[in-house]
């Protein structure tokens, strides 16, 4: 496998940096730590592996990615959080294709996102959207690290 999962992350991490609007504000882990992050900036991405294949000459790595903001208490601004969230979306969209031309995977052509409203701890409203990476795996056994 000539990419990892980690680079897959390193990626990310540098889409976040690089944003205007995220300005960095980004984790990585299980969905349950959401909640748990203490203080953040946002609006703010967080990123979370989900289960993923290997086929023949290919390794199948999907990440979700929710994108996130602080929703007013009765909820009069989440039209504008989903429209800005989706820009956003789009935005990442844009980068991983880019990259992948000079890098050794494929995102798939669709992103399914899911808006959500009041969600978590801190009352944000955004999207959730699942990204499947597809990255070559063209080992043999001639290539093993075994002796």
């Amino acid at each position: 496998m000539n990419y990892t999962i980690n680079q897959i992350k390193n990626r990310l991490q540098l889409f976040a940096n690089n944003h205007l609007q995220l300005k960095g504000s980004i984790a990585f882990g299980e969905i349950e730590e959401v909640s748990n992050l203490g203080v953040v900036q946002f609006p703010y991405m967080f990123c979370t592996p989900q289960s993923s294949s290997f086929t023949e000459r290919q390794f199948e790595f999907n990440m979700v990615v929710i994108i996130m903001d602080i929703v007013d208490k009765d909820l009069s601004n989440r039209f504008e959080i989903w429209s800005d969230v989706q820009l956003m979306f789009s935005d990442l969209r844009a980068f991983l294709n880019q990259e992948a031309e000079d890098d050794n995977y494929i995102i798939s052509n669709s992103f399914n996102l899911t808006p959500f409203a009041d969600r978590f701890t801190d009352d944000v409203t955004g999207w959730s959207g699942e990204i499947k990476f597809t990255i070559s795996d063209l080992k043999d056994k001639c290539s093993l690290p075994i002796l």
